[in-house]
């Protein structure tokens, strides 16, 4: 028998399909839909319920942000490219992968935004990526605010 589905649970969809309607055109403009799915990963488990739990996601947020920078910053420095055995390949790439995992071990730690580093260091354009984090971002604030006023808390 199937288990009824919970108020938190359909939070998590609406959310995520909220945020998934907000990003699309973001990404859809810069030609990298592939922005998206790392930052509907955070908006799935982003329950904000508190100030502790706004805290987190938005040090989640920055980390899509930060490593997204970081790789682009990478790529912006053409370190031209290493020979390895069977070609070249971009320096700029297992340089990017020891920034995003070295990432992971401090209080910014959150796997999805190693993905966002990832995608901008495949070629996916980083404005993509900070403009799904910002929206993101939005959706969370304002489902905040909605559940603030279903409360009648101002």
């Amino acid at each position: 028998m199937a288990r009824p589905i919970d108020a938190a649970m359909q939070s998590s969809f609406l959310r995520t399909l909220l945020v998934c309607a907000a990003c699309a055109p973001v990404a859809g403009t810069l030609g990298a839909q592939a922005a998206v799915f790392p930052l509907l990963i955070t908006a799935m488990s982003a329950d904000v319920r508190g100030r502790a739990d706004a805290t987190r996601v938005a040090a989640q947020l920055a980390s899509h942000m930060i490593s997204a920078a970081s790789a682009a910053a990478l790529g912006l420095l053409d370190t031209r490219t290493l020979a390895f055995g069977q070609g070249a390949l971009s320096a700029a790439f297992p340089v990017g992968c020891v920034l995003l995992l070295s990432l992971q071990f401090t209080r910014l730690r959150h796997p999805p935004a190693m993905a966002s580093g990832g995608a901008v260091l495949c070629g996916v354009n980083p404005l993509a990526v900070v403009g799904c984090a910002i929206v993101t971002g939005l959706v969370l604030v304002a489902e905040t605010l909605l559940r603030g006023v279903r409360r009648g808390e101002s």
